[in-house]
């Protein structure tokens, strides 16, 4: 039970330390869920009759817990479905995109590719240097082909009779 210092204390709600205000909002819920003990009513009742601000918490919790009980309550399987049919819209969305950036990069790439061979076309400085095969070339044109029937250079298999 409490002291008549207490009370007088818990009464002046602008002196009191916020740890104190907090308890007693946490005692007046209670209250108003029935879980409170006979002493604890008590207290509570007290603080209703004697401090304006208390009372008007109180009301304002009341009027909160009356709206709660009227609000509606959505259909779970109609909520669920929605739901559900917006995250796949989404990763669907998230699917696209990605198809559209990497789509992007390689069409960024291609282009790339196509104006650096442009201008190698132009320039002798990018194209590639091959040596002059052309005397190899005229050279193995004039040799005749043999082909060695009886000294194959690889073996050739026979059948077995």
């Amino acid at each position: 039970m409490m002291s008549n210092f207490e009370r007088d204390r818990y009464q002046k709600a602008d002196l009191m330390p916020m740890s104190n205000q907090f308890e007693r909002f946490e005692l007046l819920s209670a209250y108003l869920d029935g879980e409170v003990s006979v002493e604890q009513r008590s207290s509570v009742q007290q603080w209703l009759d004697s401090d304006p601000q208390f009372q008007a918490t109180y009301l304002q919790l009341l009027r909160l817990r009356q709206e709660m009980v009227n609000l509606p309550i959505p259909d779970a399987s109609i909520a669920s479905q929605q739901f559900c049919g917006q995250v796949l819209q989404k990763i669907d969305c998230q699917r696209r995109m990605r198809r559209l950036a990497i789509g992007g990069s390689i069409a960024v790439t291609a282009l790339l590719l196509g104006m650096i061979s442009s201008f190698a076309g132009r320039d002798r400085f990018f194209a590639p240097h091959f040596a002059d095969i052309s005397p190899i070339i005229t050279e193995i044109e004039s040799e005749p082909l043999t082909i060695a029937l009886n000294y194959p250079v690889v073996e050739i298999p026979t059948r077995p009779h």
